[in-house]
């Protein structure tokens, strides 16, 4: 009785995945993602406290309406693995 209550939820978690997947394929290939974004999002580089960090977050919380699901996401992200040294700097960005 528990698997059959169960599986219903995880069936709704696998297409919830799918859709943001496709949705992450769709912010990746806009053209008007700044280029910015595109090579954190492929981790060419990782946030730390330096210019190019500090770039990347006054990109993502930057007012725009269509990045903003994509955005969110990925600062959410910036601020559970960042390093001691941004972490510093990240209480401004919060606010925003």
């Amino acid at each position: 009785m528990f698997l059959l209550i169960l599986h219903p939820f995880s069936a709704i978690g696998q297409e919830s995945y799918k859709s943001d997947s496709a949705m992450i394929a769709n912010y990746l290939s806009d053209p008007k993602l700044p280029g910015i974004v595109n090579e954190y999002y492929y981790k060419k580089f990782t946030a730390s406290d330096d210019s190019m960090s500090f770039n990347l977050l006054d990109t993502l919380t930057s007012r725009n309406d269509h990045f903003f699901p994509f955005y969110f996401s990925i600062f959410n992200g910036i601020v559970i693995h960042s390093d001691f040294a941004l972490v510093e700097a990240m209480g401004g960005y919060c606010f925003n």
